[in-house]
């Protein structure tokens, strides 16, 4: 049996569920107020489904996705087929250095989208970390392309 516990989420796993797992979580309910939710479906933003007759479990963020592109009014985004445009080099740079501009950026809510973006990548998109790594770098100070490469991202 696996229990897996994340502040007051529960999460056990068993291949006796008839035996093990539910003595187990009787003695867990007489000790504690809990609320059985059945099998799980989502958990920490990440949608779990499982296709049993394929012994298979699917995990996906696209429900956290979704929320996020909202929030950033990025749901209008086109699909790209690579996280960041090929041969593009990043630099502090790139920009011209008006303050109008910076005051603009200031207002862009880059470091919350590359926060949700690596929430993404350390859960379940590994394919994006090489391009969160480019954009990390410019969390202090990012210019308007670095703002263009966290949304092609997304």
């Amino acid at each position: 049996m696996i229990l897996a516990l994340y502040v007051d989420d529960v999460i056990l796993i068993s291949n006796d569920v008839d035996g093990l797992l539910k003595q187990f979580k009787s003695k867990l309910e007489k000790k504690f107020a809990m609320t059985d939710l059945g099998h799980i479906q989502y958990c920490l933003g990440i949608q779990i489904k499982r296709d049993r007759l394929n012994y298979t479990i699917y995990m996906h963020h696209a429900k956290y996705i979704e929320t996020k592109l909202q929030m950033f009014k990025l749901e209008m985004g086109k699909v790209v087929a690579t996280p960041l445009e090929v041969g593009l080099k990043l630099t502090k740079a790139m920009s011209p250095q008006i303050e109008s501009k910076r005051e603009h950026m200031k207002k862009v809510p880059y470091q919350s989208a590359v926060g949700s973006l690596m929430y993404c990548m350390i859960c379940i998109k590994l394919d994006i970390a090489y391009s969160m790594g480019v954009v990390s770098q410019f969390l202090t100070d990012p210019r308007e392309i670095h703002w263009k490469a966290v949304k092609r991202i997304f």
